[in-house]
């Protein structure tokens, strides 16, 4: 993920032509309704094809259910490490790029 000369996160597996998600670096913010460009992954001297950010997700798999953390909880008790296994991630729609054309495709 690209922001004028930064990398703001990474592309995430299973995405596709419609949606992509990627992890935000922890010293990186995003915001819903922002743009963000990433390389083609078929053309990566090409454009950059451009996305835009529609849902932001807090995950922190220590805190599904059954895990210990989430019992912890339930007794009272606040579990110290929670926000260092906690991550960003962004789902993104796919807007395009521009081929050699000049077309967006």
């Amino acid at each position: 993920m690209v922001e004028p000369g930064r990398v703001v996160g990474y592309v995430m597996s299973r995405s596709t032509n419609r949606r992509i998600s990627f992890v935000v670096r922890r010293d990186r913010r995003v915001a819903i309704g922002r743009y963000y460009a990433v390389r083609h992954p078929f053309y990566p001297d090409g454009p950059p094809v451009l996305l835009r950010v529609y849902q932001i997700t807090s995950v922190n798999e220590e805190m599904d259910s059954g895990r210990v953390a989430v019992l912890a909880a339930s007794a009272g008790l606040v579990p110290d490490y929670q926000s260092d296994l906690e991550y960003l991630l962004a789902d993104c729609e796919v807007l395009g790029y521009r081929g050699e054309d000049g077309r967006v495709r």
